[in-house]
């Protein structure tokens, strides 16, 4: 472990041991009790499994995009689980609510958006991408869900679990979509990906956005 985050991380279990004590003594049930051996067991184990992952935190590999993040904020969530809260709903965890509405609102204003956003986290970009193709579908129902052939597996995915057609866009050889292909009058959301995970293409969102505004002012 990173000495830094060790250190800090000691720190701030012994205060947060402190609130736990605050709300008086109790004895562990004996069913729960590990004992140092096997502790020590389980952790050696699950050291050696581990070993057997490609070297995701070293700077010469980039096979994937699974770098582990920075030691102080795994630290960070190992201290946060040792009280498991969540932020679903104030009842169960307001504080880690309201930080969700503080990370929410620093991206937003990373991104430029101002006070104009709505937003929460999610569990991955899979969730992410369910939520969002969730909404297209309710916003424009009936309509089709398109997206390029390079975009990611999991577009069309979430789209057969929300029951909804899809239409992929051929990618022509200067990058641009074949909008020839796709008939307007069937599409009600357009996905583009600014990095595709594939290639790390950024999709043509300049050509997208005057077809999506000639398509909302021709058939609306």
């Amino acid at each position: 472990m990173d000495k830094q985050a060790k250190r800090a991380l000691n720190q701030a279990l012994e205060s947060l041991q402190q609130w736990k004590n605050s709300f008086g003594a109790w004895d562990q049930d004996p069913t729960l009790l590990v004992s140092d051996e096997k502790a020590e067991e389980v952790f050696l184990k699950l050291s050696q499994k581990l070993k057997c992952n490609y070297p995701f935190h070293h700077p010469v590999y980039a096979g994937q995009m699974l770098k582990p993040p920075h030691p102080i904020t795994w630290a960070a969530y190992a201290m946060a689980m040792s009280i498991n809260p969540n932020n679903h709903a104030l009842d169960g965890g307001p504080p880690s609510s309201e930080m969700e509405k503080e990370v929410v609102a620093e991206l937003a204003e990373f991104f430029g958006y101002g006070d104009n956003f709505l937003g929460h986290l999610t569990a991955s970009g899979t969730i992410a991408n369910l939520e969002a193709l969730w909404i297209a579908r309710e916003l424009n129902p009936g309509k089709k869900i398109t997206f390029s052939s390079n975009s990611h597996y999991t577009h069309e995915r979430m789209c057969g679990v929300l029951a909804v057609e899809t239409q992929k866009i051929s990618i022509l050889e200067d990058g641009s979509f074949d909008l020839g292909s796709v008939d307007p009058k069937e599409i009600g959301t357009v996905v583009v990906t600014l990095g595709t995970t594939g290639l790390g293409d950024v999709e043509p969102l300049d050509q997208i956005i005057p077809w999506a505004k000639n398509i909302i002012f021709a058939f609306t």
